[in-house]
């Protein structure tokens, strides 16, 4: 954490002490200018100014409670175990970590503890004896936070009891290795690492205190389940083990055939007498049981039932902002597959987002504040990169607005650096294609393209002269016709060019590469210092529960037939203090029509 965040953590703290929002006009500026004046009465006054922002920012977020669906079979004990005297370890040190996060409003970290505490307590008792089974759903928006709840779900369930932990994280790599590593943050505390000297990395909750307590990774970030791999770190059994032990898994029918094969090694012949709770991400994607025929069943859904059915105390939580799949399946099925069925046949609790959220209804709604400077309608593309295209179709160029959309990201990253968010991640997407031959041929035209730029603009962006030819005059019509010109609201503020160009590519670079089902990972982690700047190539990998950190543009080509396809695409939702006014879309009218 830099200085200024952390002096930014220590004022939000004592204001927070002060009352509770909504703070009368004047206030919050009363409040820091009295903790200034005796805490840190040499602060330079622009950092104070803009910490006075953030804070005036951040304490005007709200969330609301959201709602629930439950049957007649719930029996509340979450509040007795709080209450009760019991050490609520793992959340306790979780809810440290977020108190000091610069960028989580504090009425976030508030409401995310009641409402965890509302769904641990629906996910049922893990010391409640005797065979049982419980079965419910989660439904939040598309890129709202839905990690950081069951983050604090899985801390709290280890609290009360619950011994193993199965966290299935999609069905790609990248998103799994991305799951793995947030686990690491908010909950193992390690880097979790088959590398011993790795795995003794402390991360996230793992600094907090003196002597962490370190829960047992069940996974790595290296790759998949491994039993191999896990029997050499913790032997052959679970059933010894006194703290819990998590597996972030892909739902992959070979991983979830392995796991089962795993907890079956502790006793072949009866269910293992362990309380489960198994988090399915993004559970409407490969989960639910499509066969058409009644009595058969899809691989994937036939998995994770078994490993359900292993355990004769069991909890199952899928998590997802577009439920269709999960709420049509047919209840009647446990006709046929008996209780473990997917069905979300014991409660539904949905997730409100916070005020600060940007989400369909701010940037599609009929009221849209963000549509007109957001949206940039694109028909250019038919003849390069059409919709519909074949595998290894050509691509020798770039259309003029993806070109456009380059440019433009360039220019907000220069403008985040002038805003002092020059350390923080800052991502281009393009979904173009879902064949990695395409996505791996526009890779390298865009490589070309950004290297062609960058030695253009470091010769040219600050000098004198430029020659007539350079990059730097477009890059200039561009940033008064894309942003300076076209935003008219006070609450902005734009550099003059003449600082903005003297932010050009320096000390800063751009990344491009694919991220696909054949590889590529966006490394935030290794960029947590500096800040990554990364244009992200790719299709499905792209289009469903990864988050791109601070993605700015978006240039997007894909048919999307149905609803719950088209949200999930939708990585541009979510949270965008600071740089909201430069976000930017390119993509059809017809795409955004739907």
């Amino acid at each position: 954490m830099s200085t200024e965040d952390q002096l930014y953590v220590s004022y939000r703290a004592y204001i927070a002490t002060q009352g509770a929002p909504p703070f009368e006009p004047g206030m919050i500026e009363e409040l820091a200018t009295a903790y200034k004046n005796f805490a840190h009465p040499d602060m330079d006054d622009e950092v104070f100014q803009k910490i006075i922002g953030e804070l005036k920012e951040q304490f005007t977020v709200t969330q609301l409670f959201g709602g629930e669906i439950t049957d007649n079979s719930h029996e509340p004990w979450w509040e007795k175990f709080k209450t009760g005297g019991n050490d609520l370890y793992y959340w306790s040190r979780l809810n440290k970590l977020l108190m000091n996060d610069p960028n989580l409003p504090s009425a976030v970290t508030n409401r995310l503890d009641t409402i965890t505490d509302s769904i641990i307590d629906l996910a049922g008792s893990p010391i409640k004896q005797g065979l049982w089974n419980r079965r419910g759903m989660v439904i939040g928006h598309v890129q709202s936070g839905k990690t950081l709840n069951y983050s604090a779900v899985i801390c709290k369930a280890a609290d009360a009891g619950y011994k193993v932990i199965v966290l299935l994280a999609g069905i790609t790599n990248s998103l799994r290795r991305q799951t793995q590593d947030r686990i690491n943050e908010a909950f193992i505390g390690r880097r979790a690492s088959r590398n011993s000297q790795l795995m003794s990395e402390k991360v996230g909750v793992g600094k907090i205190g003196a002597s962490p307590i370190v829960p047992h990774a069940g996974t790595f970030l290296e790759g998949d389940f491994s039993a191999s791999a896990l029997q050499t770190a913790i032997g052959y059994s679970i059933t010894g083990l006194e703290k819990p032990i998590i597996f972030v898994c892909k739902k992959n029918v070979s991983t979830l055939r392995n796991l089962l094969e795993y907890f079956n090694a502790a006793d072949s012949e009866n269910r293992l007498d362990l309380p489960l709770l198994l988090i399915d991400d993004e559970a409407d994607n490969a989960s639910i049981n499509t066969k058409a025929e009644k009595k058969e069943i899809t691989a994937i859904n036939s998995g994770i039932r078994e490993i359900l059915r292993k355990f004769g105390r069991s909890s199952y939580l899928g998590y997802t902002a577009t439920p269709f799949a999960n709420i049509f399946i047919d209840p009647e099925d446990t006709a046929d597959f008996g209780s473990d069925d997917l069905f979300p046949a014991n409660y539904i609790r949905t997730l409100e987002a916070p005020s600060n959220y940007m989400g369909a209804d701010k940037i599609f709604g009929e009221n849209s504040e963000f549509y007109e400077r957001m949206i940039v309608p694109i028909d250019d593309y038919e003849d390069i990169l059409p919709l519909k295209h074949t595998n290894h179709h050509p691509v020798s160029e770039l259309p003029v607005s993806l070109r456009k959309a380059v440019i433009h990201f360039i220019l907000i990253k220069a403008m985040r650096v002038s805003r002092g968010d020059g350390a923080k991640h800052c991502t281009m997407m393009i979904n173009v294609s879902r064949f990695n031959s395409v996505q791996t041929a526009i890779e390298g035209v865009v490589y070309e393209l950004v290297q062609e730029i960058q030695q253009d603009l470091r010769l040219n962006a600050n000098a004198s002269n430029p020659t007539k030819t350079s990059v730097i005059h477009e890059f200039q019509r561009e940033y008064f016709d894309e942003f300076v010109n076209k935003i008219v609201d006070d609450e902005y503020s734009y550099p003059s060019w003449v600082e903005l160009k003297s932010h050009l590519f320096r000390g800063w670079s751009v990344q491009v590469q694919t991220v696909n089902m054949s590889g590529g990972v966006l490394d935030y982690e290794a960029h947590k210092v500096d800040g990554l700047t990364v244009i992200a190539i790719g299709g499905l990998a792209l289009s469903r529960g990864l988050t791109l950190e601070g993605l700015c543009v978006t240039y997007i080509l894909r048919n999307a037939g149905a609803y719950d396809t088209l949200m999930q695409m939708g990585r541009w939702f979510g949270y965008r203090d600071g740089y909201e006014d430069l976000c930017r879309i390119y993509t059809t009218k017809g795409l955004c029509h739907w």
